[in-house]
């Protein structure tokens, strides 16, 4: 894409490639609501199967004295 281009241009732009997308609109219902969930609350959902964590992880990347300073966050 040239510099050169107006709005108008860079919007007719836009408007082509979502005209060419084929890949079909899917909507979701999302529900949010704020919260502050204690440690316990959350280990209860793992237990019940309410939160499902994944088999996969990624590897370790946070520092030793960053996952100290989670673990004394809790207590």
């Amino acid at each position: 894409m040239s510099e050169d281009l107006t709005k108008k241009d860079v919007d007719d732009e836009i408007l082509m490639e979502e005209e060419s997308d084929d890949t079909p609109f899917v909507e979701f219902d999302i529900s949010v609501s704020p919260s502050d969930p204690t440690l316990e609350l959350l280990v209860n959902q793992i237990n019940r199967k309410d939160i499902v964590i994944p088999f996969y992880q990624r590897r370790y990347v946070w520092k030793i004295e960053q996952a100290s300073r989670l673990i004394e966050s809790f207590l």
